[in-house]
């Protein structure tokens, strides 16, 4: 059966009345089937029919969200999808705010029942708005958007307008949380690595990189004229989007990454054994965003590492490619950043 007549009947049964689910989630399935291995000229006339359903408001429009976010990941451009979800995916979480707002209000902690008081408030939160649809919606969508967010950088862009509301559901709502991380994405924005105790240091901009694992990574393959040992080929052209998702592979990173911040006076970094140095750590966990800025760059100093830090190495989005370009910095262009962060801490 072709991509054309499994579209046909799909959309027959998704706008049939009354809706008749698992007969919609049968052709659904077998759309997607021929249309993943379609020309892409056909498999972009899926996801604009799709599109259109979306645009309907229906019942089929999870659905249709769904199977249009699995072609996008298999790189069928989603601009048709991109106009009708995004501003969908804005009043649905406009709308949980307000849900959200509305119910701590009326049930602040010190006013929930025997047994409530120790639940936690995400927990409590979710278990009450779980049936709301725009709590659903966030839910049975944010696959697609994301798809669409890492598959084009200029949407990242576009969407930022998003994320104030993403923050607030994002302790409650997981859907929220993952496409926040997303619209946090940084592209092409200025970054410094500095190898503090050598003196060695690169400059560049990076692209695509959801998380400070991943960026270790990186740094370690990109900073070429800085003397750490390089992560293995696979690892790399994982976290590239060259590969699968997931490389297989632990990393060991042998660095601590500071903020800038942790420079001294006499520009020397924490002693590695200092635990107290980690207030200035630039954790794995967090992201890219998170690194301070000085003079308009992402500052990251490198020093002998703690402990053994094992980074998986995989992409935290299928669809999202990092990417990281250094230079190497002169050793009077090194200089010049030191001093730069000494006078910024002195002040």
């Amino acid at each position: 059966m072709g991509s054309e007549l499994a579209l046909e009947r799909y959309l027959a049964v998704a706008r049939g009345t009354p809706f008749d689910g698992d007969a919609a989630r049968e052709a659904a399935r077998a759309l997607l089937e021929v249309a993943a291995s379609a020309p892409l000229d056909q498999a972009r006339k899926v996801i604009d029919a799709l599109a259109a359903d979306i645009a309907r408001d229906a019942d089929s429009l999870v659905l249709s969200a769904v199977m249009s976010g699995a072609l996008v990941e298999r790189g069928v451009p989603g601009d048709a999808l991109a106009r009708v979800l995004f501003p969908r995916i804005a009043r649905w979480a406009n709308e949980g705010v307000e849900l959200l707002d509305d119910l701590l209000a009326r049930h602040p902690p010190e006013s929930r029942g025997e047994g409530e008081e120790e639940t936690d408030e995400d927990e409590w939160v979710g278990m009450r708005l779980c049936d709301e649809p725009a709590w659903v919606l966030i839910g049975e969508t944010h696959l697609a958007a994301v798809a669409l967010l890492g598959a084009d950088r200029h949407a990242r862009s576009r969407e930022r307008a998003l994320l104030p509301a993403l923050r607030r559901l994002e302790p409650y709502h997981p859907g929220a949380a993952w496409l926040r991380q997303m619209l946090d994405v940084l592209d092409e924005e200025p970054i410094v690595v500095i190898d503090v105790a050598r003196r060695q240091g690169a400059m560049g901009t990076m692209t695509g990189v959801a998380s400070n694992f991943e960026l270790f990574v990186l740094i370690a393959h990109a900073a070429g004229n800085i003397e750490l040992p390089r992560p293995p080929e696979l690892a790399v052209r994982c976290l590239l989007g060259l590969g699968s998702q997931d490389s297989g592979m632990v990393v060991e990173t042998a660095f601590n990454a500071y903020a800038y911040s942790a420079l001294s006076e006499g520009e020397r970094l924490p002693e590695p054994s200092d635990y107290g140095g980690s207030a200035h750590w630039i954790w794995g966990e967090g992201e890219p965003w998170e690194i301070p800025v000085l003079a308009g760059t992402r500052v990251v100093l490198i020093g002998p590492p703690s402990y053994a830090r094992l980074v998986p190495a995989q992409r935290t989005f299928a669809s999202l490619r990092a990417g990281l370009a250094l230079e190497p910095l002169s050793p009077a262009g090194v200089d010049a950043w030191l001093a730069r962060i000494t006078r910024a801490n002195a002040n």
